[in-house]
């Protein structure tokens, strides 16, 4: 491990842990000790209520078939819990109706303080819920977490944050930094399009920089600041990292600042099991890095990365930096996560104004001599002829430019009309939207999310009056992240 990376001061006045310790001894099982071949079906609100424990030959890991063979098994195994549960209602206690498995189930509740009684066990029977270990990426995440530890570090010092919160990533996205959640967040913070936009992350077809490690860092240090000063303490703007500051803020106000009560009382449909641990889960990761020898042993932990920035004046081609460099492609990636699918598959170029990271040996004379192989970007122009139904706005979109550009370069004097057959010329520093043809099952909802869009862009660049697609169609993709 590079120096100093997981040196974390005393937390426990920062960070109180009162009211948490069945929660965060839960967690540390399920991040540490338990395998991601193992589930466990516990109560979502006493984690001390641990009912079976399924263990699996394999992990399901970017594998759909056994992911669908051990949903059937769990279902089949929550069917047997639930009848267990509705046996304990209808048999008296100690009945000799009941199992031995039935009579542990009332040996467990008894044991935790439950009097059981028809009502209490119709509630638990309808609040159990399965967690799948997460050891192995836990640990995954542990080694990749050095890359940038220090740089983390320094800029939540910067800000006068609490260095314990740049371990955040671990329960967000175990430290993934190419991570796209399903609901669209991105990155190792896990920051959605309009968080990121409003803490000043530029996203485009280019570059998202909620997966720029130190750019989102910056972002998410100021979030947790902004959330600290509305909410007051930490407990509560932790949580706030996952329910949201508006929402703790609702809770607030409702049942005052102490996070153990909010999570007793409060009752919100978003304020769930994932925002009730959250706080929790924090806690556990934090003691996990701060003794990780004890649950992991000796691990590799990756060295911090050593690069230099750059902000290009104009565009790069991809071809000519790799090769005056003698670089891979994949070198490159690793450094620059926040460049888009777009660069790499499509455009191979690197647009001007971005900042671009690179390895210490990459010099900037190097960078000079790859930039003047290429043909200087205002003076390549493409070729466009109008087609019926085209605007100034939908052409813009899907070349990357503006309808400003578009009247510059064309001597278009504040007009939006446009004729079919006629040809434009754009500049060679736009580069095309990505095409998508409909696959069976799709709707526009779905592949918004696939491409971390909304409906409306897709509609406005597409000129859909409705949200009727078919399979086959070709659909423009805008803003690609």
């Amino acid at each position: 491990m590079h120096g100093d990376a997981f040196s974390l001061v005393e937390i426990a006045d920062t960070f109180p842990s009162a009211g948490f310790e069945v929660r965060t001894a839960f967690w540390k099982s399920v991040l540490a000790e338990q395998s991601a071949k193992e589930v466990i079906l516990h109560d979502r609100d006493d984690l001390r209520l641990i009912y079976d424990r399924i263990r699996f030959e394999k992990a399901i890991h970017n594998n759909p078939a056994q992911a669908n063979r051990q949903r059937t098994i769990l279902r089949s195994r929550m069917r047997r819990l639930s009848g267990d549960f509705a046996a304990l209602r209808v048999q008296a206690a100690g009945s000799a109706r009941l199992t031995p498995r039935q009579l542990l189930l009332l040996e467990l509740l008894q044991r935790h303080g439950y009097k059981p009684s028809d009502t209490l066990l119709r509630k638990l029977g309808a609040n159990v819920r399965a967690q799948r270990g997460l050891r192995e990426r836990f640990l995954e995440g542990l080694k990749k977490s050095g890359l940038y530890m220090d740089e983390m570090g320094a800029i939540f010092e910067n800000h006068n944050l609490p260095k314990e919160l740049i371990l955040l990533p671990h329960i967000e996205s175990s430290f993934d930094y190419h991570a796209y959640s399903k609901v669209g967040a991105a990155g190792i913070w896990q920051f959605m399009r309009y968080t990121g936009r409003a803490y000043g992350l530029k996203i485009n077809r280019y570059v998202d920089e909620r997966r720029d490690p130190l750019k989102a860092t910056d972002a998410a240090a100021r979030y947790l600041k902004d959330s600290y000063n509305e909410l007051g303490n930490w407990p509560l703007a932790v949580t706030s990292y996952n329910h949201g500051t508006q929402g703790m803020a609702r809770a607030k106000r409702q049942h005052g600042d102490d996070l153990v009560k909010i999570i007793q009382k409060y009752e919100s449909r978003s304020f769930q099991f994932a925002s009730k641990n959250f706080y929790a889960e924090f806690l556990a990761a934090v003691e996990i890095v701060r003794n990780y020898h004890q649950y992991f042993g000796e691990i590799d932990i990756a060295e911090p990365l050593e690069f230099h920035t750059v902000s290009l004046s104009k565009t790069l081609r991809l071809r000519d930096l790799l090769r005056s460099n003698n670089l891979k492609e994949e070198v490159l990636r690793r450094y620059n996560p926040h460049l888009t699918r777009h660069v790499w598959k499509r455009y191979r170029r690197i647009p001007r104004g971005v900042e671009l990271r690179l390895p210490t040996k990459v010099t900037a004379d190097s960078i000079e001599r790859a930039q003047a192989k290429d043909v200087d970007a205002a003076t390549s122009l493409i070729r466009y002829r109008i087609r019926r139904g085209d605007t100034l706005s939908t052409i813009a979109q899907r070349f990357g430019t503006s309808i400003r550009e578009l009247h510059r370069l064309n001597g278009i004097r504040n007009s939006h009309r446009i004729v079919a057959g006629r040809v434009l010329v754009i500049s060679g520093e736009a580069a095309p939207a990505e095409r998508y043809r409909v696959r069976h099952g799709d709707n526009l909802t779905v592949i918004a999310r696939r491409f971390n869009t909304t409906v409306a862009e897709l509609r406005s660049l597409n000129r859909l009056r409705g949200s009727r697609i078919y399979s086959g169609q070709i659909l423009l993709l805008p803003e690609e992240g």
